[in-house]
């Protein structure tokens, strides 16, 4: 079954672009990439860390929910990503499923200001 999904994808470290599209590429072997918004920079909600690049992803999908997770969790560690990153205010990528088949699965990402942005971007193009 084709499953449809928005993903977020940030990062904060140097060569933030090129950080997304690394992503982007890496995700083509687990997703359908339909379109991606434009970029738009974030602060680092922690304080502690640099402010972030984001991105809006709208892809589909044969992989479950928990088997895309378990992918873009690989997709991160693969680019650098570690149990502490977020913690420690450096993130290489951190790629978030928001929506998955119309279902909002993380509402906190879902209402971030860089998301509804770059998601309405997505939606009226």
């Amino acid at each position: 079954m084709r499953h449809s999904c928005f993903l977020c994808i940030g990062s904060n470290l140097p060569s933030r672009m090129r950080r997304l599209d690394d992503a982007i590429k890496a995700l083509a072997s687990c997703v359908s990439i339909i379109d991606v918004s434009d970029s738009i920079e974030s602060p680092d909600f922690s304080g502690i860390g640099a402010n972030y690049l984001n991105i809006t992803v709208q892809c589909s999908t044969d992989l479950s929910l928990d088997d895309l997770r378990d992918a873009i969790r690989d997709i991160e560690v693969a680019q650098g990503r570690r149990d502490n990153s977020k913690a420690s205010g450096h993130m290489p990528i951190d790629i978030d499923i928001v929506t998955f088949d119309d279902i909002i699965v993380s509402p906190c990402d879902f209402n971030r200001p860089y998301f509804s942005v770059c998601y309405r971007q997505l939606l009226n193009s």
